[in-house]
Parts: structure tokens; C-alpha cells; sequence
């Protein structure tokens, strides 16, 4: 009898930590669709989490898919066999157009529940183990109402089907205060860090990761819920122009020291390290980056990936884990 109640016991535990991720800091890449021709089966082997962007919800509810994105997810699918316990998840929505619909979507409650509907069909069909919400952004107080009743729906759902979900946010004050609302519905919060404000000026990427960090202790959201993001790419001084590592690699051959070039500023390996160390030593929920496409090769000493997953490595083995 006492072995029947230990099982039961077991078999609780095993359930109720199913839908959620092992506490530790993640690595979480994303790749964009058109990045899918530079992925390398090896990422499975540097990272925790990865998310396939995009797909774009339309008003109603229905889902509206690229020309590629059915192929893309089998490839990685299929690179993933060896790595069933990495999650894949869907990115959805995403800047400009890929967000025009959901303040529309957020207001019906049919709506909402034919959008869950159909995320969690499309998850099962493609093998996807949950969802990446990045709606950009719910600003009105109407919006940000009915985002409340969008994440509560989606939460329900997904757990009950054991998928997972994450949401993207600016790291704003405005914004970081609305997550306080919608935090307790997602597995993770992954905020884009790298991206500029318009709220305030940031000089560097460093100055935008550390106003981010601010943020999260002023709201005091969970930080071991926390994802922070860095940047794979480049900015001009004039914030008009981007330019993707890789390239500022192979067409400036910065020093190991620099972090900026012709213009461009960028984190370096060195910046990468030094926010990694932070975010493992600190009780953050991991560190985030967009985005694959723009790194150079894993196997490249000079690759940001390469400098993430080291560093989260030998953290682990400094702290005897």
C-alpha cells in the first residue's frame, strides 16, 4: 500500500512539472524563416530553447502561414531526432504587419478561443511544443484588457494540452508594468532588450540591457521568469541602419576588444560573456538573442553562440552542477 501512494505521489510530481521548463537559466535562440539555409544541426547542442518565427494571426482568429513555413518546420524538425528534449515552439506575430490584427482578435472572445483553438491544432500537426506570443504592443488600456483575457485563454489551453507558453515584450516601463498582469500565464517572459526606445535615450546595447534589468526590479516581476535578450547584429550611429554580426565580422575584422566599427556598434564576445555570466549568476531565467541567421558558424571561435553556450557551461561546473 505504502508503494502505491509513493507512485502516486511520483506520478503527481511528474504531471504537474510536465508543461514547465527545468529551473535554470536557458539559452533560447530564434531563427527567422528566411535564416532556416544557415541552420546547422549541431545548435541543438548550445541551446535550451528554439523558436521558429513567423506566422502572423489574422482578425479572426485563422492563422496565415508563409510559402515555406510547413518545409522550414519539418528541417528542423527532422535535425531535431536527436534532440526530443529541446523545445521547438512557434513564433507568433512579431513587428509592424505581423501584429495588425491582434487588438481586433484580443476584443471577441470568439475570436480568442478560435485562435487558441488553432495555435494548439498547428503545434500538434507540426510536431511544436508550444507557442511564442509577441504582440507589439498592447498600449491602450482597451488592448491591454483584452491581452489580459487573450493570455488567461491561451494559458488554460496549452497546459492543458502540456505546451508551452512564452511571450515577447519590450523591456519599456510601460510595457514591463503590463507584464506584471500576464506574467503568471506564461512559462517565460522574453524580453527584447536589443531593440531601441522611443521612451528614452540609450546609448549602446549595454546601456538598453541594463535599463531592462532596472525595469524588472522596479515591477518586481520573477526574474527566474525572465529572459534577457542580446543582440546578433549591428546598429549605426544614425539607429537608421543594421548590419547582421556576421557581417561586421567578415567585412571589418573587429578586435576581440571592440564594440564598434565603421559606425556600427554591436556586443562584442567579451559583452556577450560578461551578460551571460550575469544573467547565470544571478537567478535569471536565461538569456535570449535574435537571431541565428546573423551569427557566425558554431564552430567559429568567433560565433556569440559559441561564447553563450561556453560560458553557460563552465558556470555549471564553477557552481559544481
Amino acid at each position: 500500500m505504502k508503494s502505491i501512494y509513493l507512485l502516486l505521489v511520483l506520478s503527481t510530481v511528474i504531471f504537474s512539472c510536465s508543461n514547465k521548463f527545468e529551473i535554470k537559466p536557458k539559452t533560447v535562440a530564434y531563427i527567422k524563416y528566411n535564416s532556416i539555409k544557415f541552420f546547422e544541426p549541431e545548435i541543438f547542442n548550445h541551446v535550451d530553447v528554439l523558436i521558429y518565427k513567423l506566422i502572423r494571426p489574422k482578425e479572426d482568429g485563422s492563422l496565415e502561414l508563409l510559402s515555406t513555413t510547413l518545409k522550414d518546420l519539418k528541417l528542423l524538425n527532422n535535425h531535431k531526432k536527436k534532440h526530443t528534449h529541446i523545445p521547438l515552439l512557434l513564433g507568433v506575430g512579431g513587428a509592424n504587419k505581423n501584429s495588425e490584427h491582434f487588438s481586433k482578435l484580443a476584443a471577441s472572445k470568439e475570436y480568442r478561443a478560435v485562435f487558441t483553438e488553432n495555435l494548439i491544432g498547428f503545434c500538434k500537426s507540426n510536431n511544436l511544443q508550444g507557442i511564442d506570443l509577441d504582440w507589439e504592443y498592447p498600449k491602450s488600456d482597451f488592448d491591454k484588457k483584452n491581452a489580459v483575457l487573450l493570455f488567461q485563454k491561451m494559458s488554460k489551453e496549452l497546459k492543458k494540452k502540456k505546451l508551452l507558453f512564452t511571450a515577447a515584450f519590450n523591456y519599456s516601463r510601460d510595457q514591463t508594468k503590463f507584464i506584471t498582469e500576464v506574467v503568471s500565464f506564461v512559462d517565460q517572459v522574453h524580453l527584447m532588450t536589443y531593440e531601441p526606445l522611443k521612451e528614452v535615450v540609450l546609448k549602446n546595447y549595454q546601456d538598453q540591457f541594463d535599463y531592462a534589468v532596472s525595469n524588472v526590479a522596479n515591477e518586481k516581476l520573477p526574474k527566474e521568469k525572465v529572459v534577457l535578450g542580446v543582440p546578433f547584429y549591428g546598429r549605426s550611429k544614425s539607429k537608421n541602419k543594421f548590419l547582421k554580426y556576421k557581417e561586421i565580422v567578415t567585412n571589418y575584422q573587429p578586435e576581440y576588444e571592440l564594440d564598434s566599427v565603421n559606425s556600427y556598434q554591436f556586443m562584442n564576445i567579451k559583452s556577450i560573456i560578461k551578460n551571460t555570466l550575469f544573467v547565470k549568476e544571478n537567478g535569471w531565467g536565461g538569456i535570449l538573442f535574435w537571431e541565428l541567421g546573423f551569427d557566425m558558424p558554431i564552430r567559429d571561435s568567433r560565433s556569440l553562440l559559441r561564447a553563450i553556450s561556453n560560458t553557460m557551461k563552465e558556470s555549471a561546473k564553477v557552481n559544481g552542477k
